[in-house]
């Protein structure tokens, strides 16, 4: 199990290496120093109970590397683009030349009618 943390240490360190461009080796190796200094302890009690604390530590250690090894995993999610409003371009209407001297239907019936009455 020791070796096995061991493992999972180092394929972190090269993990973040390879995200930050930093090498955390001396974190790294304190964090080792720690789990064996640990191993040890409880393996110098010798008793059942030590053993069974021994194997709860290595794997809660082994579960939180897991953790940090997802975490390295996972990409960062890119935020929503914001959708920008286009303002409504309208065009105003402004008479040509043709539509100024040709009248509308309606306006022209009204001066045949107004020419035949007179």
């Amino acid at each position: 199990m020791a070796k096995d943390i061991g493992k999972k240490t180092d394929k972190i360190a090269k993990k973040l290496k390879k995200k930050t461009g930093e090498v955390l080796s001396e974190q790294i190796a304190e964090l080792k120093e720690k789990i064996q200094a640990l191993e040890t302890q409880l393996t110098a009690s010798g008793v059942e109970a030590g053993q069974k604390l021994k194997e709860t530590a290595v794997e809660k250690a082994s579960h939180v590397l897991d953790l940090i090894d997802e975490k390295l995993d996972e990409k960062p999610k890119k935020a929503p683009a914001k959708r920008t409003v286009k303002p409504k371009v309208t065009k105003e209407s402004k008479p040509t030349k043709a539509t100024k001297k040709a009248p509308t239907a309606k306006k022209a019936t009204k001066a045949k009618k107004a020419s035949t009455t007179k």
